[in-house]
């Protein structure tokens, strides 16, 4: 590639000295050259060139000349791959410019960069520019829709929970329902990612004071579980607490009461069948859902048998296993009265690792054992569940003193 660039260079100076630095004829090797450095991952010196080739073009062929969106989205493609937040600013205005009035379908990459700069500017903590180039990109998807209706719904949940995150709940609102009408009206609707919108729409809901909308999702919920899962699943208990909620807020003790005693059954039953199925399978990862169904059902002398015996085989364990055995341990501690010791360290020492991350439905478990904890340890439990579900939430341990100041211990 170093002798493609001598060559490229030399050309380009020929070519310059023939027809001058600012020729519509020099603009091919410039692309050409511009090219080849971002193989080379010369990402300065060739967004310099891309932007030397846009401004020539302008200059002899006007704003918005044909071929204008090729050559900004190749520019994107380009600025991705640095951390210069200035030379990126310069390339977002000059996406500003352009005007989705002519754009035509031939030009339809530049949409799917466009959220590759959104994603960026999210990265970079430029939750505006973000928030413009998401719009924009949007803004065309909707004008000229290609059938790709999941990927637009990706966009409108990221936009939604920009706009959650800034707390503009009302505009946050308007991008959870445009995702909830594309899988309302998808014949394969994948129940999980579907159920996952509509918990954060109810929730969003709450947040709004919008209660009984909100208890006709979580109903539409529960109806959804039993349809695809089953009524006796035991992910419908886990709904059927988001909606014991909802009836205990409104004071409807009669449906709280019926559907408590309705989700305890299932519980009952699934620690039956676990129980059954464990019979000489001894596994941390199954004795640790045994010791969730004890905490729901208020076993706990049952719950702290489960994690000490799980912790006795850990060592089979993969380290989401492990750092949900400790979770529980930090539970258990709150709920006895005892010692933390250093559990948060052993934590913190198991979440530097990649696996330690999986999806924990816990919130069942937090909302019983509520009334039995005090409201910093409930906080603490809830954080460590969310930042253990997914490692975006990490970072927000650090507001959490004891979290902060726990030092990470490796476990024997």
């Amino acid at each position: 590639m170093v002798e493609a660039e001598i060559v490229m260079l030399r050309a380009l100076n020929l070519v310059e000295e023939k027809y001058g630095k600012d020729n519509i004829e020099i603009v091919t090797i410039l692309n050409n050259l511009a090219l080849l450095w971002e193989e080379m991952q010369k990402y300065s010196e060739s967004i310099s060139l891309m932007k030397r080739l846009i401004n020539i073009k302008e200059k002899h062929l006007g704003k918005n000349y044909s071929g204008y969106i090729h050559d900004l989205t190749l520019l994107i493609r380009i600025i991705k791959n640095t951390t210069m937040i200035d030379e990126v600013k310069l390339i977002f205005q000059d996406v500003c410019k352009i005007d989705e009035s002519n754009f035509i379908p031939e030009n339809k990459n530049l949409i799917r960069n466009l959220y590759t700069l959104g994603e960026y500017f999210i990265k970079e903590g430029m939750t505006e520019e973000a928030e413009e180039a998401y719009k924009k990109a949007i803004n065309i998807d909707e004008e000229f829709c290609y059938g790709d209706m999941s990927e637009l719904a990706i966009r409108y949940f990221e936009l939604a929970t920009m706009y959650y995150q800034k707390n503009r709940l009302l505009e946050a609102e308007v991008y959870l329902r445009k995702v909830v009408e594309i899988y309302d009206k998808q014949t394969n609707i994948n129940h999980k990612e579907y159920k996952i919108i509509l918990i954060n729409l109810a929730d969003l809901l709450i947040d709004l004071n919008k209660i009984d909308e909100a208890e006709g999702i979580f109903s539409k919920i529960v109806e959804l579980d039993e349809k695809v899962l089953g009524i006796n699943h035991i992910d419908v208990a886990n709904s059927l607490g988001d909606l014991i909620k909802i009836y205990r807020s409104k004071k409807r003790y009669v449906e709280v009461e019926r559907l408590s005693l309705r989700a305890i059954r299932i519980y009952i039953n699934y620690f039956k069948l676990i129980q059954l199925l464990s019979e000489g399978f001894e596994s941390a990862g199954t004795r640790h859902h045994l010791a969730r169904i004890c905490l729901i059902t208020d076993r706990l002398p049952e719950a702290e048998k489960q994690i000490t015996e799980a912790w006795n085989v850990k060592h089979d364990a993969k380290p989401y296993i492990t750092a949900r055995l400790i979770w529980f341990k930090i539970a258990l501690s709150f709920l006895e009265s005892k010692p933390l010791g250093n559990y948060l360290g052993q934590l913190k020492f198991i979440l530097q690792k990649e696996d330690a991350f999986m999806e924990w439905t816990m919130q069942p478990v937090l909302d019983h054992i509520k009334p039995q904890i005090t409201i910093k340890q409930h906080a603490l439990l809830s954080a460590l569940v969310a930042a253990m579900s997914n490692k975006i939430n990490l970072e927000k341990l650090n507001v959490i003193e004891e979290w902060r100041n726990a030092k990470p211990e490796e476990i024997d």
